[in-house]
């Protein structure tokens, strides 16, 4: 059984990834589709007022946090001793979807932070909404199956 210190790192990192696979799943599936109900330039305000508001404080502190708390569990897992081999290769595993996740990420926000300044004309919102929600699919994807994937190692290193 890992340590106290290597257990905490693990729950740490489950419920980080749980909050971030969360909310990845709310802005694909519930916000992101809204555009179309709503309007690209009524989505663009939306994201405006939300993600480059307190979401600039909330998305980054999750986005790197859950990765950050994945990787060092990873490596607190992968130097104990007495840890099993399922148990470092599944933490082993959330660490590469976490910077898999990093990644995609790096594409996909840059699109909604063109908003910040101001909303640009309908076919380049489209495009942008285009590429954000497609980066943001494979990050969510990803999001998700880390958190599976360190709840699963958290389960196997007990």
């Amino acid at each position: 059984m890992p340590s106290d210190f290597v257990a905490a790192l693990l729950i740490a990192a489950a419920i980080a990834n749980g909050l971030l696979a969360g909310a990845s799943l709310d802005k694909a599936l519930v916000q992101l589709p809204a555009r179309r109900k709503i309007g690209l330039h009524a989505m663009a305000e939306y994201n405006r007022a939300t993600d480059l508001g307190p979401g600039l404080i909330l998305y980054p502190a999750l986005g790197l946090g859950a990765p950050l708390l994945t990787i060092a569990a990873a490596m607190a897992v992968y130097f104990w001793l007495d840890v099993s081999n399922a148990g470092v290769s599944w933490i082993l595993l959330g660490a590469l979807l976490s910077v898999g996740h990093m990644i995609t990420t790096a594409q996909a926000a840059p699109n909604l932070l063109q908003l910040r300044p101001s909303i640009p004309a309908d076919g380049e919102l489209e495009v942008l909404y285009g590429r954000f929600a497609g980066w943001s699919g494979v990050r969510t994807l990803l999001q998700v199956s880390t958190f599976i994937v360190v709840v699963v190692a958290l389960i196997a290193t007990h």
